[in-house]
């Protein structure tokens, strides 16, 4: 075995001995309990209030099949996804990340009251379109990281048709029985060295810094790097995490389903 050759397997099993499939699939079948309610513009329908549960990982469009099913079985059809839009105390929701990290930004108890809209469109929102868009948004992400981590997105671009739809199955479902970790576990090929983490951090004042770590290193020091001074937490899935948490631990372990590591820096 050549050096390089060595020093990729040592890599791999660096990264390997880090995961624990048991606490991966704990932390990603984490839900988040959402009480919608459908505001109607004709001023003639009283607001329907619809209970669901989504995965952290999810996206907030992934309610609209089961609810235009539900308003319908109460006589109440006529939802127009493409002027539908999510709102939390009148903050538009972006739709395009992720459930649990929306939610956390707010700092909130369950379960999650947010509104429906059916009409005046913020400007600052991508337009939802159908299902595909989410999963093409969701695939996307996935090229970006495993680029970030690996420097190709070649294996992400041989994932065969059945192993996507089983992963979009696993992400759109809430039911236990429909998870599988081993699709999850596709898209990190935990034979392939990791040359660094794909990290995104959300900043109180709105601001998202991307960081690449390419080494082993602890939350204290990245934030110390990125000169993030001025903070009280740093949250993940919901938890206050202690700054002495190593990071290649944190990403193999509790990153999203689109795998990044989502932080709010608060």
């Amino acid at each position: 075995m050549d050096e390089n050759n060595q020093k990729n397997a040592e890599d791999v099993n660096e990264f390997k001995k880090h995961y624990d499939p048991e606490i991966s699939r704990t932390v990603k079948t984490l839900t988040i309990p959402i009480i919608v309610t459908v505001a109607f513009d004709d001023n003639t329908r009283n607001p329907i209030k619809y209970h669901t549960n989504l995965f952290r990982s999810s996206y907030l469009y992934l309610i609209l099949p089961s609810l235009m099913e539900y308003c319908e079985k109460l006589n109440q059809p006529g939802l127009d996804v493409s002027k539908c839009w999510f709102e939390y105390n009148n903050i538009p929701l972006k739709w395009h990340l992720p459930v649990g990290l929306l939610y956390d930004q707010f700092e909130l108890s369950s379960p999650w009251k947010i509104q429906l809209n059916l009409k005046n469109f913020p400007n600052d929102l991508f337009i939802f379109e159908n299902e595909q868009m989410v999963l093409d948004l969701f695939m996307s992400t996935i090229k970006e990281a495993d680029y970030l981590r690996t420097g190709s997105i070649k294996r992400v671009m041989g994932i065969s048709k059945l192993q996507q739809e089983t992963l979009w199955d696993s992400l759109k479902n809430t039911g236990l029985d429909s998870f599988n970790i081993n699709a999850i576990e596709v898209l990190y090929n935990l034979e392939e060295p990791i040359r660094s983490i794909p990290v995104r951090l959300y900043l109180k004042d709105g601001m998202v810094l991307r960081r690449l770590v390419k080494s082993r290193e602890s939350l204290k020091v990245m934030l110390e790097e990125l000169q993030v001074n001025e903070y009280k937490e740093v949250v993940l899935h919901g938890c206050k995490l202690h700054l002495d948490t190593d990071l290649v631990w944190l990403y193999m372990n509790a990153s999203f389903m689109d795998t990044f590591l989502h932080l709010i820096v608060r």
